[in-house]
C-alpha cells in the first residue's frame, strides 16, 4: 500500500514560518500557512492514496490518521515517520508548505519508486520538499538542514548507502 506522509506543523498563530516574521504579521503568516496546508492536504487526499498526517503542534481535527511527531531533530522526525509507514509499502513524505505539488507529481513519485530506492523533489532553495522511499535508507542523520546544499548532501548520503536515487521536478518550499 502506497502512503503519503503529510509532515505538517498544524497552523496556529505564533507557531510557524519564522523566516516570514520580519516581513509579515503573525496573523498574515497564519493565513498563508493555513491556505498552503489546506490546499496541499486537499490535493493529497484527492489522489486516492492513503494519507497519514504526522503533525507538530495541536492535533488536527479531521478524519485522516494523525500521529504526533515525537523526536526533537527534524531528520529524526522524518526518519521515524518513514520507518513506521514503510512497513506497509512505498512512502512519499512531504512538508505542508509546498507549491507545485499536484496529483501528477505524486503519481510520478510512486512510479519512480517502483525501480528506485529513494526519490526527491528538489526545492528552489537547495533542499527538498518531498522524499520518497521504497525501503528505508538513512539519509537524515548528520545532515544540517536549512542550508543550500541539503539536497546535494542528502543524495550523496543515499548513494553512499548503496541506494538508487531519482529526482522529481523542482517545487517551491515557502
Amino acid at each position: 500500500m502506497e502512503t503519503i506522509v503529510f509532515f505538517a506543523r498544524t497552523p496556529e498563530i505564533g507557531h510557524g514560518k519564522t523566516r516570514l516574521r520580519t516581513a509579515l504579521s503573525e496573523e498574515q503568516i497564519f493565513h498563508i500557512t493555513r491556505k498552503l496546508y489546506d490546499d496541499l492536504l486537499e490535493t493529497l487526499t484527492d489522489t486516492g492514496y492513503r494519507v497519514v498526517v504526522y503533525y507538530d503542534g495541536k492535533e488536527p481535527s479531521f478524519s485522516l490518521p494523525c500521529v504526533p511527531q515525537k523526536e526533537v531533530d527534524l531528520g529524526e522526525r522524518m526518519a521515524s515517520s518513514i520507518r513506521t509507514e514503510i512497513q506497509k509499502g512505498p512512502v512519499l513524505l512531504m512538508g505542508c508548505d509546498l507549491l507545485g505539488v499536484d496529483g501528477d507529481l505524486i503519481e510520478e513519485g510512486f512510479r519512480l519508486l517502483k525501480d528506485r530506492d529513494v526519490v526527491f523533489a528538489p526545492a528552489e532553495d537547495g533542499g527538498y520538499g518531498i522524499v520518497g522511499m521504497r525501503r528505508f535508507v538513512d539519509v537524515f542523520s548528520s545532515i544540517t538542514y536549512s542550508r543550500p546544499d541539503v539536497l546535494e548532501k542528502t543524495v550523496e548520503k543515499a548513494k553512499t548507502a548503496g541506494a538508487t536515487v531519482a529526482l522529481l521536478p523542482t517545487i517551491r518550499d515557502i
